[in-house]
């Protein structure tokens, strides 16, 4: 009995250590001159990652080598970092020139990137959870200046002509998905990603026809 928990503690152990160099391994920073910096991503205590996206990633640290070097990932010095326990993949890009840089997190990279952001305010598709902000969904194509596509609050700054007109525009080099996207009057969150999706992979993201998404 004794040499059985011997061998389970030191197999804990084991796992333990596997699973922290894992981590280490697999999150990454890009610098903005694109140096990738391998890493291990840490947040204070009481905070989640998905708080710091609502922030535009102020104060996430990262750490490096067997020396733990540690420094702290800005949208002004890094252009991209991954955290691997998150599954999170976050850029640096401009809402508005004139604004600075934010991280957004990347829900689809490609040719056209798909980015959401969370804003403190109120939600009219969740309030039930009492959730206190509202998401917007971005794109880009080519750059990393985001344009405006949907959110599930009360407040855009451009209309939704022009929102769509942004991503029909960005599509029409692909005329196979451009011409399922300009037959659709209805355009869900997850029925504007499957276009991004499709037109990037020639797939589609949850493998259902974009004719029966809601």
């Amino acid at each position: 009995m004794k040499t059985l928990t011997t061998k389970t503690i030191l197999f804990s152990i084991f796992l333990l250590l596997a699973l922290s160099v894992k981590a280490q391994t697999d999150d990454y920073a890009i610098t903005k001159n694109g140096d990738t910096v391998k890493c291990l991503m840490t947040f204070p205590d009481g905070f989640t990652p998905t708080d710091h996206l609502y922030l535009g990633g102020a104060n996430i640290k990262y750490r490096t080598g067997d020396t733990y070097k540690e420094g702290t990932i800005s949208p002004f010095d890094f252009k991209e970092f991954y955290c691997f326990r998150e599954k999170l993949l976050c850029r640096s890009v401009f809402i508005k020139a004139e604004e600075g840089r934010t991280f957004m997190k990347v829900l689809e990279k490609g040719k056209i990137n798909l980015y959401q952001f969370a804003y403190p305010g109120f939600n009219i598709t969740n309030q039930s959870r009492n959730q206190s902000y509202y998401v917007i969904w971005y794109v880009s194509k080519g750059s990393d200046t985001v344009k405006e596509l949907k959110t599930d609050g009360f407040i855009m700054k451009s209309r939704k002509k022009e929102r769509l007109d942004n991503l029909a525009e960005m599509l029409m080099d692909n005329k196979a998905v451009y011409d399922k996207f300009m037959v659709k009057n209805v355009f869900s969150f997850g029925r504007l990603r499957n276009f991004v999706h499709l037109y990037n992979t020639g797939e589609l993201w949850n493998n259902r026809n974009i004719s029966d998404l809601p």
